[in-house]
């Protein structure tokens, strides 16, 4: 209990920070309009539209890669199994 009251208070104080300093504006603007934070400079649309492809390719790319790895690991871990079984005698006593 004392744990998960740690962590409430925790973010709470991190959502009041990042209200105080205007960041989900900042960052809204930016998706939206692409107007760099701290400055009055805005990004072209064209520009805008790549890096978010850009990023969401990335992304995609990423959680693509992991899904990889897992199954590969899966597999490889079957793999071994499958093997151990095979080396395994058929009857564990010989008939008498």
């Amino acid at each position: 209990m004392r744990k998960a009251i740690n962590i409430s208070a925790l973010l709470f104080f991190v959502w009041l920070v990042l209200d105080t300093l205007n960041v989900p504006s900042a960052l809204l603007n930016f998706l939206l309009v692409g107007e760099l934070p701290g400055t009055t400079t805005a990004l072209s649309p064209t520009l805008m539209l790549a890096l978010m492809t850009a990023a969401t390719g990335l992304v995609v790319f990423e959680l693509a890669a992991r899904r990889i790895e897992i199954v590969w690991r899966i597999r490889q871990q079957f793999i071994q199994v499958m093997t151990r079984r095979q080396r395994l005698p058929r009857r564990r006593f010989s008939r008498i």
